[in-house]
């Protein structure tokens, strides 16, 4: 178990995968971070339009970021 465990550290800290220092998280954090105010709009288009209005801007922010890093990240923070 001690060396299982020695080598899962050592491999997240090859890949920079450490939960507190790794510049992923960093990287993810930076970018989720830019889809605050897209939350917070939707959340405004829910309120003022309705279910509807905000389904179809939902899906068309989740279409718009296919491909773009972190995508699932982003999703939870947009898919509120």
């Amino acid at each position: 178990m001690p060396q299982e465990k020695s080598r899962a550290k050592e491999t997240l800290r090859i890949f920079n995968l450490d939960a507190e220092r790794g510049a992923l998280r960093q990287m993810r954090k930076n970018m989720v971070t830019g889809y605050i105010q897209t939350a917070e709009t939707l959340l405004e288009i829910f309120d003022e339009f309705g279910e509807d209005e905000y389904h179809f801007c939902l899906k068309q922010e989740l279409d718009a970021i296919k491909g773009v890093p972190f995508i699932t990240a982003i999703k939870h923070v947009i898919e509120v």
